[in-house]
């Protein structure tokens, strides 16, 4: 009886650790970060420049490659206010898809915040939208926008 006991409670560790070393890493597998830039204005290719300006007035979310680059472009649409700028929380790659996510936030302490300037109108309101360059990825993308 005592070696039933022993077995029995082996098992059930044993089980337990399996499931237990499941939840942890199942998050993260195959998740790679991506390096990446913020572009300012001057470093936008033209024809998504001409994407932007047409969609600004709304909320967008766009991906966009050219022979070298690809670039995913995120705009808030209008707001009046002019003291925000766009944070990137993280952007990284599966074998699946390119996840990016970002946070429009308040920032008083840097209104003229380089983001932001390219984006600002004369009567106070802002089209804040973001450009970010990185690596080119034939995947689609995943955004997470708050």
């Amino acid at each position: 009886m005592f070696n039933k006991k022993k077995g029995m409670l082996l098992c059930i560790f044993f089980v337990l650790s399996i499931i237990m070393t499941s939840c942890g890493g199942k998050d993260d597998y195959g998740k790679k970060d991506v390096d990446f830039t913020v572009c300012d204005e001057s470093r936008i290719p033209d024809e998504l420049k001409e994407i932007i300006d047409e969609k600004k007035n709304d909320v967008f979310k766009i991906s966009y490659a050219n022979n070298s680059y690809f670039y995913i472009a995120i705009g808030y649409g209008k707001v009046e206010q002019s003291d925000l700028r766009i944070v990137v929380n993280d952007l990284y790659v599966t074998d699946s898809a390119l996840y990016v996510d970002t946070t429009l936030i308040t920032d008083k302490a840097s209104p003229g915040d380089a983001d932001s300037d390219n984006s600002l109108s004369a009567n106070g309101s802002m089209y804040p939208y973001i450009v970010i360059k990185c690596e080119k990825y034939d995947l689609p993308v995943i955004f997470n926008t708050d």
